[in-house]
């Protein structure tokens, strides 16, 4: 009992919770987490999935996957883009992903992936296609509250796929997150 008291006055002093009742000797005290004032972060998910076919090709274009970095200060931004290609062979056809700082209206650099690319030229086979998800991991420096969204390009380079998306589905969907550093 003397172990449970001292272990529950010890979590208290570091401000991480109490031991449960039941917690006895070598029982782990929960880990301390920052609060939400220390480092400010955000994770935002697509709300529906991004039929690119019916996109201009060949550009740049933001989805809706935005967050605002709310201080100045340094940031952790992590994307996960999750993207289909399908269709007919033959085609070849791509999406790529990055991530545009809307404030300084300029690319965050280094943060361009190809999500999904798919080539096949043997028009004897069946549909074909795939779905990848490209993560994006890229720190960035701002100077005041500064909105990051991400943006795609997808391209037909010969044929034309059936199906070009970013997806919010059962199988997976995309998201964009930071915490700053």
């Amino acid at each position: 009992m003397r172990r449970l008291f001292v272990a529950a006055a010890v979590t208290a002093l570091l401000g991480i919770g109490v031991l449960p009742a039941h917690a006895g000797a070598g029982s782990v005290p929960p880990v301390a987490k920052p609060c939400a004032g220390d480092l400010p972060g955000d994770t935002v998910h697509l709300a529906k999935t991004v039929d690119l076919l019916t996109l201009p090709a060949g550009t740049w274009i933001d989805i809706p996957l935005e967050v605002t970095l709310p201080l100045p200060g340094s940031y952790a931004l992590d994307a996960n883009i999750h993207g289909r290609v399908w269709g007919k062979p033959p085609f070849n056809t791509l999406i790529r992903a990055r991530l545009f700082n809307v404030t300084a209206n300029s690319a965050v650099p280094g943060s361009v992936r190809t999500v999904v690319h798919v080539a096949d030229q043997n028009p004897a086979r069946d549909e074909i296609g795939r779905r990848e998800t490209a993560p994006i991991n890229e720190d960035i420096l701002v100077t005041g509250p500064t909105a990051i969204r991400v943006q795609v390009l997808w391209a037909n380079l010969e044929g034309a796929a059936a199906i070009a998306e970013i997806l919010n589905d059962e199988g997976g969907t995309s998201s964009l997150r930071f915490v700053r550093i």
